[in-house]
């Protein structure tokens, strides 16, 4: 009886190396969050530049602290970006218009990703390429032509009531 216990846990052990020889565990582990910022969904709540920036801290501190290593931040929505840019306007969760650009020189997206590095957090940015928002804000977008449907309507399609980028188009 001695000797089949001692040859079982001889076995258990080989086959223990064994399988921690072969298995090939990733250089560390991504436990991310999407950070939704359309229609205010998780951030920002608020109008106020110091109170947006307030929430973002208290998000990612309690991020933080249940372990989260990276933020899925997004970035671009419909057309409209978090980030100052010539091309786009500025997204309209955080500057309240179409027409103006981000609220007094605050680089959003700058702000999260250092926000995100000073938790030890890694920072990707999540774009949504086609999709321009409602047929209905058609007319109230951007009105300094930047946003794609008032710089290139030819270009837009209409889908179930939504604007989208032609996918299709070349």
């Amino acid at each position: 009886m001695k000797k089949i216990f001692i040859s079982a846990i001889a076995a258990m052990a080989m086959l223990s190396t064994y399988a921690q020889e072969t298995i090939h565990y990733p250089k560390y582990e991504v436990r991310a969050v999407w950070l939704e910022t359309v229609d205010n969904l998780d951030w920002p709540k608020s109008s106020s530049v110091d109170a947006q920036k307030k929430e973002l801290c208290d998000i990612l501190d309690k991020l933080a602290a249940a372990n989260f290593n990276t933020v899925l931040f997004q970035a671009q929505a419909r057309g409209d970006v978090a980030w100052r840019s010539d091309i786009q306007p500025a997204m309209y969760e955080f500057s309240k218009s179409y027409s103006s650009g981000l609220p007094y020189g605050f680089d959003v997206c700058q702000y999260v990703i250092d926000e995100c590095h000073k938790r030890h957090m890694e920072c990707h940015a999540t774009i949504i390429p086609y999709r321009l928002g409602p047929r209905w804000r058609g007319n109230s977008y951007n009105q300094t032509g930047k946003h794609p449907y008032q710089s290139h309507p030819e270009l837009c399609i209409t889908y179930n009531n939504q604007l989208y980028l032609d996918p299709g188009n070349p």
